[in-house]
């Protein structure tokens, strides 16, 4: 009996141990798509005009995202983007929708990106200005300048209703980067009236972020335009030379508060916007700086790449 037990461990003792639950799960590379948008909002488009949007959709994953988009609804075309798609890790691409409404009304829609990424629901409206309707729009674009990803930057336009009929406006942003803070939406103006339209700048990204915001049916759209940045040289930069760059042989030269930055770009290290032509970046990714130490961590070689491109800022 004894000798029959001992038998019975033996034999159960792999298959128990197989089993086990602390072995955990074997990890498996998985596509993780990240949208840049979960709608698109066309407002209102006046009858037989033309309207556009984009979506971009970036793999966060570890693995290839595979889908196939597609827009089945009258009055909308995936111009850019359509059929079978595959983006790799860490990879992105761009979708572009035109809306060309056919009459008055609401065109409700789907832009359908396959099973692996959500769907993204677009909405959108025709509709014709009364006899009479004129508009003026000023000023007719906005250029918010240069913000650091995290914060806001504000500017305004107004929409004048100069004819003799009321006119009908719908002010919706395009993209992500602008949000519409008061003025925005479905509205009929007086004639004689005005609107005033307030428009932030949150960048979402570094490098250009440019846009636009419609106004309304037969109306022109408002420009819109900033530069992101997501490398401080004062946080980001600087902090790195002061914990890895050698006190003697730096600190005339990138570490002095005072003109280490003025240094960098006056002695020809940095070259904005062109870090493959900068001498500290090459110096960086070859391994000869910092001198006698370990290379930089490829986190820090990327906050110096990006301020390169991103103009290599003293911000």
């Amino acid at each position: 009996m004894l000798r029959q037990l001992a038998l019975l461990v033996l034999v159960a003792g792999p298959m128990a141990l197989g089993g086990c639950s602390d072995m955990g799960n074997p990890i498996r590379p998985k596509a993780e798509p990240l949208l840049s948008s979960a709608t698109l909002d066309f407002g209102v488009v006046a009858v037989s005009g033309t309207s556009t949007r984009k979506l971009t959709v970036r793999n966060s994953g570890s693995a290839v995202l595979t889908g196939s988009a597609s827009v089945s609804c009258d009055g909308y075309d995936l111009v850019l983007g359509g059929g079978p798609f595959s983006i790799a890790p860490g990879q992105s691409q761009t979708f572009v929708v035109r809306f060309s409404p056919s009459a008055v009304g609401s065109f409700p829609c789907t832009l359908d990106l396959g099973p692996n990424t959500p769907s993204v629901s677009i909405m959108g409206a025709g509709a014709v200005q009364v006899p009479g309707a004129l508009s003026f729009v000023a000023p007719d674009s906005l250029d918010f300048g240069t913000a650091m990803v995290g914060q806001v930057r504000t500017g305004a336009f107004q929409v004048f209703s100069i004819g003799t009929a009321p006119l009908l406006v719908n002010i919706v942003s395009t993209s992500a980067d602008y949000s519409i803070v008061s003025g925005g939406g479905l509205a009929e103006i007086p004639a004689g009236g005005f609107v005033n339209v307030l428009v932030a700048f949150s960048p979402q990204g570094g490098l250009d972020r440019p846009g636009e915001v419609t106004v309304g049916p037969g109306i022109p759209d408002v420009a819109v335009k900033g530069f992101g940045t997501t490398v401080s040289y004062r946080s980001d930069i600087r902090a790195i030379f002061d914990t890895r760059c050698d006190q003697a042989c730096h600190s005339h030269i990138f570490r002095d508060p005072a003109t280490g930055y003025a240094n960098l770009i006056n002695f020809g290290y940095v070259i904005p916007f062109d870090p493959d032509n900068s001498d500290l970046y090459i110096r960086i990714v070859t391994g000869r700086m910092p001198q006698g130490g370990p290379p930089l961590s490829q986190p820090d070689q990327n906050k110096f790449r990006n301020w390169i491109l991103e103009g290599a800022l003293n911000n």
